[in-house]
Formats: structure tokens, sequence, C-alpha cells
């Protein structure tokens, strides 16, 4: 039985037109509505929110579940509780008993949000799939689900990078994995004020030169699966290939595309170098970890004088920076 999350919260395309999607997630302590409401009071340079700037563009503001907290003994909307999982890297299970149950601990609230995350990608990829070209028809070639971006602010950058790794895999897996590979590529991924978790784990493996046992760490430690329905999705392609064939045109491959490595996904990481949160050197590692893995398309920029002790987006300056990222990114999908 799947964990329940909050409902998505969402802010539709003013245009008549549906031509790209934005997955941001939250920090700890807050939610979706919360996020997306801070976004529509921020600006760029232009005096615009990122709302505006993208028309044609649904903005999905998934929300974590409550869970308690060890750390602030209450209820709060976080996707992991990070003094659990950072315990990971220290505390193997002296007492065999306590360790095991704290290892369950430890690994659900991560694993059911970057599953959750991951069903988010997939269904937002079949809508935009499904949204066509006004016609009716959907995008047969995939160029649509190219224009997902993933992103997120503080934890929510943390556990959208996990699921981000996790289609990355997805896309890596050799034959007889194959059949139940993820297809859905992204077209970027944008994050803020966050990190990586269990960076320390990942540097340890990558200095040993276990660069494949880094990329897939969180998969293989955490037990993180993919959605059900990608099987299905997986047949579909297979039949559309089959029904080109049979027309004498060629298949639809991904490694047709000199992009198609999902080592090419365009990452933008940015921090304030006065975040009195979470400090900006934990940035600085999530990219530098990025960029070990193999990414070859990681960006970074921090900024200082940001609102909420630098734990926020610097106006206008960071706000222009994504706007300028992902028209970038919506370009290449065109």
């Amino acid at each position: 039985m799947l964990p329940l999350f909050p409902p998505r919260h969402v802010y539709f395309p003013s245009s008549l037109s549906h031509t790209s999607t934005v997955i941001l997630l939250h920090g700890r302590g807050s939610n979706g509505p919360e996020l997306a409401s801070e976004l529509a009071e921020s600006r760029t340079s232009s005096g615009r929110t990122l709302f505006e700037h993208f028309p044609s563009c649904r903005w999905v503001f998934p929300s974590a579940r409550p869970r308690w907290s060890e750390e602030f003994c209450e209820e709060l909307g976080e996707w992991f509780d990070p003094v659990l999982l950072e315990e990971e890297g220290r505390d193997q299970g002296s007492e065999q008993g306590q360790g095991q149950d704290r290892d369950r601990a430890r690994r659900a609230g991560l694993k059911e949000s970057v599953e959750h995350v991951l069903r988010v990608v997939e269904d937002e990829a079949r809508r935009l799939d499904c949204a066509g070209d006004g016609d009716g028809h959907g995008d047969g070639d995939g160029k649509k689900k190219r224009r997902i971006i993933l992103g997120g602010l503080s934890q929510g950058m943390a556990v959208a990078l996990v699921a981000m790794l996790q289609l990355c895999c997805a896309q890596q897996e050799p034959e007889p994995e194959q059949k139940t590979k993820m297809r859905t590529r992204l077209g970027g991924f944008v994050g803020a004020m966050g990190w990586i978790p269990l960076a320390e784990k990942l540097q340890s493996l990558l200095d040993d030169g276990e660069q494949e046992k880094a990329l897939g760490f969180f998969k293989s430690n955490f037990g993180i699966s993919y959605p059900q329905h990608h099987q299905q999705q997986q047949q579909q392609q297979q039949q559309q290939e089959t029904s080109r064939e049979s027309k004498g045109k060629a298949p639809l491959r991904e490694s047709e595309n000199k992009d198609s490595s999902p080592f090419s996904t365009p990452i933008f990481l940015s921090h304030g170098e006065d975040d009195k949160w979470v400090d900006v050197s934990l940035g600085k590692t999530a990219h530098n970890v990025l960029i070990r893995l193999g990414f070859q398309n990681v960006s970074w920029k921090s900024y200082t004088g940001a609102e909420g002790d630098g734990h926020w987006l610097k106006e206008p300056e960071q706000l222009d920076d994504i706007v300028k990222f992902l028209e970038e990114r919506f370009n290449e999908g065109s």
C-alpha cells in the first residue's frame, strides 16, 4: 500500500497551450502551496513572477507528508528526518535490534518521498505527452517529456537530487533489467539552498573509483523502486517502434539523440553565501559530487543578501538566473 501524500498544488498555464512542466519541492517545515505562494510574491528584474515568464508552463508543487521530527519533537512537513538519515554514515547499528529499527526509520522517509516524486514525474510526463500541440495528438517522439524540469529548495533539493539519480540509473540499466526501464528523461534540474544526502558516503565511493556504486547507492541501499506503471509505458513504446518498423520507418531510439545520455541533463545549482540554515559549503559539495558522478553540464552560482537569513532566493538576481536557465531548456526542447 502506497503511503498517502497531500495533493499536489498546481499553477496551471495561463495560456491555452501546455508546453512544459516544472516540478518544485519545498523545504523542511513548509508545503507545496506555501512555496507556490512565496514564489508568486517574488519578482525578477522585469517585475514579473516566474509564472508570468512562462505562460504555457504547468507548475507543480508536491507536498511532503507530515512526519514526527526527532529534532523538534513535533510533526513537520518534511521529506525525511535529516538527523536520522545522516546517522547512516556514522552509526552501523552496534545494538542488533536497535540498529535494525533505526535503519528502517532512517530509510523510510527518503525512500517513500523519492518514490512519490518519481510517481509525480511520471504522471506529469504522461500529462504533458498527451497535451499534444493543440491538434489532439500526443508527442510521440518524446520531445515534450524532455521539457520537464525537476528541482527543489533546501531539503526539497536534496530529495529531488536523489530522484534525478534514480532516473539516471534507470536509463543506465542493462539487459535484462531494461524491460523495467523508465523512459522519462528530465529536461533539466534546478536546485537552491540545498545539499545532496549522505555526501560523505558518495565521496568515499568515488575516492575508491566506484562511480557506478556511487550512482546506484540510494537504489541499492534504500530499496527505492520505480512506479509500477512504467512497465506498461515501456510496452507501449515497444509497440510504437514495431509499428514504425513495419511502415519502413526507423525506430525511435534515445541513442539517436546526441544528448540522449542522462549525464547530459543540464543542472543549475545556486546558494546563498550567507545562508545561516544550510551552509553554502553543502551546496558546493553537491555540485562537486554531481560532476564526479559524471554529469557533464552542471553550473553553480552563489549570492549574498537574500531574505530569511540568506535561506531564500535572492531577488532579482537569482530569479533572473533561474529564468535564463529555464528559457534555455525549453528552447532546446522545441
